[in-house]
Parts: structure tokens; sequence; C-alpha cells
């Protein structure tokens, strides 16, 4: 298990959990300050991913056959939106208070993010972290959350771009909390996408879908042999180079088909296909309807990588 500030040293390049959220596309949603009373319960369905700041009080998160004790000052990150509940004990001291923000992703790269997180992630407050961490990134991270609240109480112009924006930076400091504890220790898959090599050839085909990319030019654009570049691209991704290139440049005309009127012809070639015959078959199969019936109707399936 690395050392807190080896984790978070390699945050600072270009990794491929960046090049991942990047293309993930997060967006902020809703942000609510709510009381839970003591024995009462705050009970959420599934739904978007949500954070939720306790302000005040001990609850008790459930979750499924799981269950955590929080504290004042904890953030509880919920990346898949789960359902879950929080309670407040009947034998508490008071109420419960916290701040619960909402998010959604809209990007190709969601599913893969979020194929490599746990159900839900803990960080303690200010005053429980861990021995070594960085007392700036403590402070950072209670000046954002104080914005989140300042916006959400006093909105503005351009409050839900400053939201969405304080989001995304409060994710990515939960990732980055989290994976220099030992509580990801057994996240192989999370660890591996601090991999810059492999964050380095997720930015070549994102950057350039239509290139006629192998795993032997990526390699050697990357510098490195074509064993050891597949291996810890399969590792930090759970798929090889190619299937990932497949589903992105899918998952990319997907949102081309519904966010604009290009003809399908011209699509196909954008992402990398020499013919439209082609990739229509490639479509079929990956989503189980046609280009054109994708864009008259939207999405018909989930899911982005896997294309065999």
């Amino acid at each position: 298990m690395p050392r807190l500030h080896d984790t978070l040293a390699l945050h600072t390049g270009s990794d491929a959990l960046f090049a991942i959220f990047q293309s993930a596309r997060m967006h902020g949603g809703d942000v609510a300050r709510q009381r839970v009373c003591p024995g009462q319960s705050l009970s959420l369905p599934a739904g978007d991913g949500c954070f939720h700041f306790i302000e005040q009080g001990t609850p008790q998160l459930h979750t499924g056959s799981s269950a955590a004790l929080l504290q004042t000052g904890d953030l509880l990150l919920m990346p898949h939106g789960r359902a879950h509940r929080i309670d407040c004990p009947s034998d508490s001291a008071g109420d419960v208070q916290l701040t619960r923000a909402t998010f959604g992703f809209s990007g190709p790269g969601s599913s893969l993010l979020l194929d490599a997180l746990p159900g839900w992630l803990h960080v303690p407050g200010v005053d429980r972290m861990p021995t070594g961490f960085p007392a700036s990134s403590t402070d950072w991270m209670a000046v954002t959350l104080a914005s989140v609240q300042t916006e959400a109480a006093h909105p503005s112009l351009g409050s839900g771009l400053m939201l969405s924006r304080l989001l995304d930076l409060l994710f990515v400091w939960t990732l980055r909390y989290w994976l220099g504890t030992s509580a990801a220790e057994n996240c192989e898959r999370l660890h591996a996408l601090a991999d810059p090599l492999v964050g380095r050839a997720l930015t070549l085909m994102q950057a350039r879908p239509s290139a006629p990319w192998t795993v032997e030019s990526l390699a050697s654009v990357l510098n490195h042999s074509r064993s050891g570049f597949a291996q810890r691209f399969t590792l930090a991704t759970g798929t090889t180079p190619m299937r990932y290139l497949a589903g992105w440049r899918l998952q990319l005309a997907a949102q081309l088909l519904t966010s604009g009127n290009r003809r399908i012809s011209q699509i196909a070639g954008e992402v990398g296909y020499e013919s439209e015959p082609a990739f229509s078959r490639a479509f079929r199969r990956h989503f189980g309807v046609s280009p054109n019936r994708y864009r008259q109707h939207g999405p018909a399936a989930n899911g982005w990588i896997g294309e065999d």
C-alpha cells in the first residue's frame, strides 16, 4: 500500500483517472440542507449520485447490507446513486443536520469511472484526518464545502455553473483522499487509474477517435513495449485498448446522433469507421438498435464497454 503523500503525488500528472473523469462529464444537480430528528430517518431511493456533508450529529448510514457511523464534519460520497438511508438514533442528543448535493454524468466515460468505485466513500472530518494528510488540503475542503452551501443558500447569476464546478472538484478531491487510505487498499482498479501511461493513452484515443489506432501504434507513441502497455491498460480499465476504443467511438457516435444534425455517414467517419454500413452494424451490435432509430428515440441500452 503506497504512503499517503506518495499516492497524492500520483495525481499531479496526466493520470487515467483524470482523463476518465473528464470524459464522464459530471454535472451538478440540487443542493439542499436537511434535518433528521432523533428516531427518524432520511430514506433516499436510487437515483442520482450524491454527497452528504454532516454538519451536526452522529447519524448512521444504511445501504443494502452495509452500515457505517458518521460524525459531525464527515463527507459521504454515494457515486452510484444507490438507495440508502440515514438514521438519527432515538437516543441522540440532538438532530442531525446535513447538506445533500446531487450530481449525474452524461459522458461516455461514466461507466468506466463508476465501475472502479465502491458503493460509498467516507471522508472523516478535518479533526480526524489521518496523520500525514496535508493541512492545506483539509483547508481547501472546508472552503469548498462552505462555498457549496453559500451558493445554494444565496443563488445568483451563474450559481448553477458554480455549483457544478465545485462538485466536480469535491468529487476528485474525495477520490484523491480515499486512494491514500487503507480503505482503498483492495481496490486495485482504482489505484491503477493513477497510471500516467494509461492516462496518456486515453487522452490520445479520446482526442483522435478517428485515427487508425492499434495497440502497436499506441505503444509506439507512448514509447513503451506493446505487451507492457497492454497489460497496464487492462489492469487500469478492465478491458483491452481496442475494446475501450471501440466502446468510446460508439458512445461518442451516440452523443453526436442526439446532439446535432450531422449525416450518419459523417458521424461514422468522425469516429473512425471507413463506411456507413460498417458503422451501422457495429452500432446495432453495441446498442441493439440502428443509428437512425437511436437518433429518433434516444438511448435504448446502457453500458458502454465490451464490444467484441
